[in-house]
């Protein structure tokens, strides 16, 4: 029979997100069927980021560290020898639990996002037991909501004005169809959203194409990664990515060729709910990642040449919202908005209620430990890549996530 029955970390509440500056606390169970003689039990701290992708067989890499803190539990520090051999502790048999508390920095975190194939920024806690070696690891989540500072200036340099797309100036779409322009256009309602509120939309489609028709048009939520990876010691090179978070086809949005239009609006069902999303706009302090999103608005057409309109708007978190209790009206084209009331924006749900816990017949206490700041990474070089040497700006792909495609 296996001495060890389990050995897990556990967080208190069940609570695994948390804020810069916020404590972690939790505990490390050790269950044990019979004594067992150990070194010590420890607790690792990390925050990483990391870029992988290859591009013509020529694999790009970069990492950044944020956080690296270790504490001891129990018996000896980790890699301590002395003067003679290091001491082996007993532990009795039956369930122990082990308390942590760990604060961590207030600055200099980046948000914790995961991006298959191409990157992420994960935090991690591994506990460890020394001779006989056993090992295991808890992910936790690090929500950056330091940005006020950012929302209202992007809410004032991108205003939700009309935004017109034209078929026929597109040179894609121009040299694959030249039967009539069609035009589209689209507006939301503002530029600064929270996960779970909703972008309301208003446009117009001209259809003046002789030959083709617009099937639908449809409205999607896409996230945009750009990775700076390297290549040896010097060749930096930038991928780019999109992920279609959400996504609604308009109802009722087929317009015939020949001089057609229509509009559509929040009563027609134009209307994009942001779902709930880990990573909100940018990646502060992350200089490997950037992260963006945005509001794509496309008329599919029965042949190619869908018309596309691109606006770029900010996930932020519901707290400080940048437009407090008033939303923004629809604007006419080219026109300021204007404020009407809202419903403000509502806390997230509180964490279920523990799961009943049973002490063992030993409890361990441990001071609470404080993680130092990390230290600041020089990576300017990174800011500094060119891309216009870069035949693949433009390449995308996805890895096994839902691309953008027309």
């Amino acid at each position: 029979m296996e001495k060890l029955r389990q050995f897990a970390i556990e967080f208190d509440e069940r609570k695994d997100v948390f804020e810069p500056g916020e404590f972690v606390k939790g505990h490390v169970v050790v269950d044990l069927a019979e004594k067992m003689k150990i070194k010590g039990l420890w607790l690792q701290f990390h925050g990483r980021s990391k870029v992988s992708f290859d591009i013509h067989d020529d694999d790009y890499t970069a990492s950044e560290t944020y956080l690296s803190h270790e504490v001891t539990l129990f018996g000896n520090e980790q890699g301590q020898t002395g003067d003679g051999p290091v001491t082996s502790h007993v532990l009795p048999a039956g369930r122990h639990a082990f308390p942590f508390q760990v604060q961590l920095p207030a600055d200099g975190l980046p948000c914790s996002f995961e991006w298959q194939r191409y990157g992420y920024v994960r935090y991690t806690i591994n506990a460890t037991i020394g001779k006989p070696y056993q090992s295991t690891e808890k992910v936790f989540q690090v929500l950056d909501k330091g940005e006020e500072d950012s929302w209202e200036g992007f809410s004032r340099t991108h205003p939700p004005n009309m935004v017109l797309s034209n078929r026929d100036e597109d040179p894609v779409a121009a040299e694959c169809c030249s039967s009539g322009p069609v035009e589209l256009q689209a507006q939301p309602d503002r530029t600064v959203y929270c996960p779970g509120e909703v972008i309301t939309i208003r446009g117009t489609v001209e259809n003046n194409s002789s030959a083709d028709d617009v099937k639908h048009v449809e409205a999607r939520l896409v996230q945009v990664g750009t990775f700076h990876g390297r290549w040896g010691r010097t060749s930096w090179r930038v991928e780019e990515a999109t992920n279609i978070v959400e996504r609604v086809r308009l109802p009722n949005s087929v317009c015939k060729r020949g001089g057609r239009s229509f509009a559509f609006s929040p009563s027609d069902g134009a209307v994009l709910r942001v779902p709930p999303l880990s990573s909100l706009s940018l990646l502060r302090f992350c200089r490997i990642i950037d992260l963006g999103y945005r509001l794509d608005v496309v008329a599919k057409m029965s042949s190619a040449g869908s018309p596309k309109v691109k606006i770029p708007i900010k996930i932020c978190s519901c707290r400080h919202h940048p437009h407090g209790t008033a939303q923004p009206s629809f604007a006419t084209p080219c026109a300021a908005p204007q404020d009407s009331a809202q419903t403000p924006c509502t806390d997230p749900p509180a964490y279920a209620a523990p799961l009943p816990y049973v002490p063992g017949p030993v409890v361990v206490t441990q001071p609470t430990s404080r993680v130092p700041i990390a230290p600041d990474l020089d990576c300017a070089s990174v800011r500094g890549v060119s891309t216009s040497d870069s035949g693949d700006s433009d390449y995308k792909r996805m890895g096994g996530l839902d691309g953008c495609h027309d």
